[in-house]
């Protein structure tokens, strides 16, 4: 709350795991989370690009070809599905071409883990009825990630904000109680 001045905020939480907790001046409530997050990452890139640096791993990503790892769309129909416009994932590495190289397996990888993080971080703020996300942990500085999320807020209408200081969040929070 301190990081977004608001006074009711989801937090998405993401580090080596992702948590997401709903803040309100009253209380802090911890709604759930995923065990996705940078640690999966890095765990499937050590075996399917052979690569354990984070920063390593996104450079990878940063060339990537998703289309060459994920089923999209457009793969599977002409046109737009609803609100899924046809770059939208179909499936996760639901392609696989065998052309596909480090950078486009890591490109996959950091975009599901990102998808499934946007995704419950989306049921969790509906389910409070809000379109505001306050994204924060060290996962919250990687701009790749940040794309896919953004991708996931003009779907579904849902506003992901990034705090300056985000991967400070958990120690600000604890130091204010």
């Amino acid at each position: 709350m301190f990081l977004s001045g608001k006074d009711n905020v989801i937090i998405c939480n993401i580090g080596t795991g992702t948590s997401i907790i709903e803040a309100t001046r009253e209380k802090i409530t911890h709604l759930g989370g995923t065990g996705v997050g940078g640690g999966t990452i890095v765990g499937l890139s050590k075996d399917l690009i052979h690569s354990t640096t984070f920063e390593n791993i996104l450079d990878l990503a940063g060339k990537g070809d998703l289309s060459k790892v994920d089923l999209l769309i457009e793969d599977i129909s002409e046109s737009d599905i609803s609100f899924l416009n046809k770059k939208s994932t179909a499936a996760n590495f639901g392609k696989m071409l065998d052309t596909a190289g480090k950078e486009d397996v890591a490109m996959g990888i950091v975009n599901m883990v990102y998808q499934v993080i946007g995704m419950i971080s989306v049921f969790a703020a509906r389910s409070k009825n809000t379109d505001q996300i306050l994204v924060t942990g060290n996962g919250s500085k990687n701009l790749l990630g940040r794309a896919v999320l953004e991708n996931i807020s003009k779907m579904y209408n849902i506003h992901f904000e990034f705090p300056a200081d985000a991967e400070y969040a958990t120690a600000l929070g604890a130091a204010l109680r």
